[in-house]
């Protein structure tokens, strides 16, 4: 579709990761390409634009880790981010009779991934800079 070329297009230039609103725009990128393509084929695709893109050993060392780190908690933002949640709310299913439904997940799965990712982005942002990672 194109879509993620246009959303890369958009940003002002490659990323530098040198500040931290380009570490919470490309988390919050990441976190819905993620949920929109799968995280698999989305980090196959972002991996190879990021090596592309980074200026630097150390700039493409931190696209690898925010990509590592976004498009691991980018699952848990909806119920069909991650098959780990479809297996979850199928055993609670079976074992207790609980059932999980997509909008109930997705009000607690959305708050809490953008708030755990964005902490974690951040966190990364500053152990980079201070040269602790």
């Amino acid at each position: 579709t194109g879509l993620l070329a246009r959303a890369w297009a958009a940003l002002p230039g490659p990323p530098t990761f040198d500040r931290l609103d380009q570490f919470l725009g490309l988390n919050l990128l990441l976190l819905v390409a993620c949920n929109v393509f799968s995280n698999v084929p989305c980090v196959m695709l972002l991996a190879r634009v990021f090596v592309a893109a980074a200026p630097t050993p150390a700039t493409e060392r931190a696209g690898w880790l925010l990509l590592a780190w976004s498009s691991t908690v980018a699952g848990n933002l909806t119920f069909v981010g991650s098959i780990a949640n479809l297996i979850v709310a199928n055993g609670a299913q079976r074992a207790v009779g609980e059932t999980v439904g997509f909008w109930a997940y997705t009000r607690f799965g959305a708050g809490s991934t953008l708030a755990l990712s964005s902490l974690g982005a951040a966190l990364l942002a500053a152990m980079l800079h201070l040269g602790l990672v």
